[in-house]
């Protein structure tokens, strides 16, 4: 994990991109004792003269359901990051006085309306789930916390560090509490674990564009030194009568078990190492993520039938074609029970229902926020 910068992650829970630090920080406010994050004047954006305009505490912004708050120490967070985020774009910090439509002050406003909403939906959905930061979270948050102040030389290097980024230490806290540990404890107490309550139906309906395949094979390379070198034509030949004779096995079988031939086969014949320990309920893929003439064979077959011997550039295949598993993870993620087609489906789903409720906070939401000028703000 990096704690030398603060990264803007990319949540599939909005069609907006909310900001997550990447060290996390102890779950009690403690620290800076509420002092304005030393900032850094540039252009016309006086960023510490903004910071001063209101309290901390003070109440910016009221949900349309008046139950939650959004203080100015956060909202000051997401203004001075829509900036950056203009200013790293651009090469040159926004014109604030421009408050037409689409003048940058108008797009800064709402970018930082729909973050820190965004952030409420979460705590509304963690609400209505029965979800909350538990102890685990808190001992990762806190271990985490000693991992980043020894990277900034120690707790006041931490905190300056995020004081120069516009955070003060108790939104930093904030924002990865809910957008970090309460979003996921949210959908696993929405869905459960591995997303095993959402439905059959429903992943379907994801997955409805979507043209994944799963196959088992029996591969045969035709290369050496980890595919850069051919193998000579004497070689190439055996390796092509070997898959040949694999296929004859196959074509002679005649037990009541065929799944189980097909696996003692690939254990005993195939050099494709990874589908077997990784992937042992076979491979999980759409069309860009294989070989086309892989791809295509795979995608003619009907479920439960087994191709001729496919030439791709690797080598000699004979694939097997089973049905989706919702359960199992797509070829090139990481092993994590979050990303099987079940949960990312979920997530999906959980996505577009945290945009509504975003979408409904915010629908009459009230406060100073609203009367904000940028430019005399920022002045």
């Amino acid at each position: 994990m990096n704690f030398k910068k603060i990264i803007a992650v990319t949540l599939c829970i909005l069609t907006l991109c909310l900001p997550l630090t990447a060290c996390k920080d102890k779950t009690a406010p403690a620290g800076n004792n509420g002092a304005a994050p030393k900032s850094v004047t540039g252009g016309s954006i006086n960023f510490e003269g903004a910071y001063k305009k209101f309290a901390p505490t003070d109440v910016i912004l009221t949900s349309s359901d008046g139950k939650y708050t959004v203080t100015w120490d956060v909202m000051y967070y997401f203004l001075c990051l829509a900036i950056e985020e203009i200013n790293s774009t651009t090469g040159a910090y926004p014109d604030l006085s421009d408050l037409t439509e689409t003048g940058y002050s108008t797009q800064i406003k709402t970018r930082a309306e729909e973050s820190v909403l965004a952030c409420l939906a979460i705590e509304y959905a963690a609400d209505e789930a029965g979800a909350e930061i538990t102890d685990d979270d808190r001992a990762e948050i806190a271990f985490n916390q000693e991992l980043a102040e020894e990277q900034e030389g120690g707790a006041d290097g931490f905190k300056k560090y995020l004081a120069d980024n516009h955070l003060s230490y108790e939104t930093y806290i904030y924002i990865v509490s809910v957008i970090d540990y309460l979003y996921e404890n949210t959908v696993i107490a929405t869905y459960g674990e591995g997303a095993k309550l959402f439905s059959d139906a429903d992943t379907a309906a994801f997955l409805e564009d979507t043209e994944y395949l799963t196959v088992k094979q029996i591969y045969f390379s035709t290369t050496e030194i980890d595919g850069i070198k051919k193998l000579d034509d004497e070689a190439l030949r055996e390796k092509q009568f070997t898959a040949a004779s694999v296929y004859d096995m196959l074509t002679s079988f005649e037990g009541g078990d065929f799944d189980a031939y097909f696996d003692s086969l690939m254990l005993e014949y195939s050099e494709d190492t990874t589908a077997i320990n990784m992937y042992p309920n076979g491979y999980l893929f759409k069309a860009d993520e294989t070989y086309p003439a892989l791809y295509d064979a795979a995608s003619a077959l009907e479920i439960g039938t087994y191709s001729g011997v496919i030439e791709t550039e690797l080598g000699f295949h004979i694939v097997y074609r089973l049905p989706v598993n919702y359960d199992i993870i797509p070829q090139g993620f990481a092993w994590d029970v979050k990303n099987t087609l079940r949960s990312q489906a979920a997530r999906d789903f959980f996505g577009q229902r945290i945009e509504n409720i975003r979408t409904e906070l915010g629908a009459d939401a009230t406060g100073k926020f609203y009367e904000l000028d940028l430019a005399d703000l920022f002045k």
